[in-house]
């Protein structure tokens, strides 16, 4: 699909031939926006760790970004409720790094008050080391 509401739309339509781009660009070529952070994703959590991710969005279109390039990573969906209220919970999970996607406040406030480790962040998009 291309999504004309995407601020990168006209950079679609324009762009160059698909063979020199890199995976990520290629991956993101109809929703360019997602290119940082999927790049910040494939920076900063190793290509063989179990990822989960909460979101509060029903289309999650980074979902892709997160098996990696050579789908190496382990991808576990994890949903806002009242049982990931610790870190325990979290750590049970079996994920070694959490993104955390488009939180309410709510869910913001929560996770900090959680002692993980922040790892990076670009918008409302968070990465957590789980230990």
């Amino acid at each position: 699909y291309q999504d004309s509401t995407d601020p990168h739309y006209r950079e679609i339509i324009q762009s160059q031939p698909i063979m020199t781009l890199d995976y990520l660009e290629k991956m993101t070529v109809q929703t360019r926006s997602n290119l940082p952070l999927c790049r910040m994703i494939e920076t900063e959590i190793p290509s063989t760790a179990t990822v989960g991710y909460i979101t509060t969005t029903t289309v999650f279109r980074l979902e892709f970004c997160l098996f990696g390039e050579q789908h190496t990573r382990e991808v576990i969906p994890l949903y806002p409720d009242e049982e990931f209220a610790t870190v325990e919970v979290i750590q049970n999970s079996g994920v070694d790094y959490l993104l955390l996607y488009l939180p309410t406040d709510e869910m913001l406030y929560q996770f900090q008050t959680l002692e993980l480790v922040a790892i990076d962040e670009k918008g409302n998009t968070f990465i957590y080391k789980v230990d």
